[in-house]
């Protein structure tokens, strides 16, 4: 039952999203990118169906889900309506959560926020950035990298709307390595522009980060052709947490093929850290 927008509005219910389910097993709660949709993952899970039960979502303004105008498309905004379709196809009990670029953001805030409801988490090209209010990232050469992705996606939102997606489409041409399977239209331009303020540049993934249950099981898989994931951001937040496992693959952050495969394998991997907390940062850098 599709409820009308004046009682989205008028009781702020949390909106039902696209959803889709393949496979049987263990379940896996696969969200999705800036400007993308779940057929992103299809290649995954015609890998993991077998094994998996394998559910996923077109997040909040996104792909065939609902794209409404008067909602901030914060982190939380997209969290609400995700849990509210799991539950309503009775999806309980703790999950886990694969979640690609601004997907991994929404992961990371539902295992911070309701860690009784995560079994573990899979952050694939997760964008990891040091806010202004970070003092110690201005003190550091990677604190001005930080600053120069946000001014860049400031200065994007700052283009007036039909420049926005004419750009945004001559991008997806032009460099798909790097925008993926992104869509960018009239009816999206809004929900991206919104979730990139208030999902991706005013994340709060470092603080979250430290919130995390030590006891929780983490892999996050980074491409070392991948020019919006900082990966020492990556390495320096993980370092040291137990049941964590940093992989890297020779792959840019779309989700090609070989990046599906490095996902498939990161999903199934469930060996211990490929690092410990004794282990400097630089010997971290070399391998």
């Amino acid at each position: 039952m599709v409820l009308p927008e004046w009682l989205h509005r008028a009781l702020r219910l949390p909106y039902r999203l696209r959803f889709r389910s393949q496979g049987s097993g263990p379940t896996l709660i696969f969200l999705h990118g800036l400007a993308a949709d779940s057929k992103i993952w299809q290649p995954v899970i015609d890998e993991l169906a077998s094994r998996y039960r394998c559910i996923t979502l077109d997040l909040l303004g996104h792909g065939a889900s609902p794209k409404p105008t008067h909602v901030a498309y914060t982190v939380q905004e997209h969290l609400r309506s995700v849990r509210w379709t799991l539950w309503w196809h009775g999806i309980w009990g703790r999950k886990t959560l694969v979640g690609h670029s601004m997907g991994s953001i929404i992961s990371l805030h539902w295992a911070a926020s309701k860690p009784r409801q995560v079994k573990r988490l899979v952050l694939v090209a997760m964008p990891l950035y040091r806010t202004q209010s970070s003092q110690e990232s201005s003190k550091r050469l990677e604190g001005f990298l930080d600053a120069g992705y946000l001014r860049f996606y400031r200065a994007l939102r700052a283009v007036p709307k039909q420049w926005s997606i004419r750009s945004a489409q001559a991008l997806v041409r032009l460099t798909p390595s790097l925008t993926g399977q992104a869509m960018v239209d009239e009816a999206t331009w809004y929900p991206v522009a919104s979730s990139l303020q208030y999902t991706i540049e005013r994340q709060t993934a470092l603080a979250e980060i430290l919130e995390l249950d030590e006891r929780l099981p983490i892999t996050v898989l980074y491409g070392t052709l991948d020019n919006l994931v900082l990966a020492t951001n990556l390495k320096r937040a993980f370092l040291g947490r137990p049941h964590t496992r940093i992989m890297r693959a020779i792959v840019p952050h779309e989700l090609n093929a070989r990046h599906c495969k490095a996902v498939v394998k990161a999903i199934r991997s469930t060996e211990d850290p490929w690092y410990t907390d004794q282990q400097p940062l630089k010997s971290l850098s070399q391998k």
